[in-house]
């Protein structure tokens, strides 16, 4: 499964962009108010192919902040995604505690 950060365009439904996301393998992971998603999808070329015009922006990497038109939540999913994005937070991910491990997992010790 790959990531994606995408923006719908100002002028369209968020409905639309997920037909779009269904109909090529993939699906919302997370939504950041109307025009801004984290989506999955399962082959990454899906993505990389020209979608829909409801979607304004595919980012794989890193998302400029000054997006026009995006609302307060919109921005915070930006800054969110941007910091996943970096290196430092990365190789926290990859140094935590359980990680792979399922939350039921009576073997998992917990953080701290």
């Amino acid at each position: 499964m790959v990531e994606f950060f995408v923006v719908v365009s100002s002028s369209s439904s968020p409905d639309s962009v997920r037909r779009w996301l269904a109909a090529n393998g993939g699906r919302p992971v997370q939504a950041y108010g109307e025009r801004a998603m984290i989506v999955e999808f399962i082959d990454s070329s899906a993505a990389r192919s020209a979608g829909p015009s409801d979607v304004a922006a595919i980012y794989e990497g890193a998302v400029s902040e000054d997006l026009d038109g995006l609302d307060e939540v919109g921005r915070m999913g930006v800054a969110a995604w941007n910091t996943r994005q970096s290196a430092a937070f990365r190789r926290s991910r990859d140094t935590r505690i359980g990680e792979g491990r399922s939350w039921g997992d009576e073997d998992a010790e917990p953080e701290g």
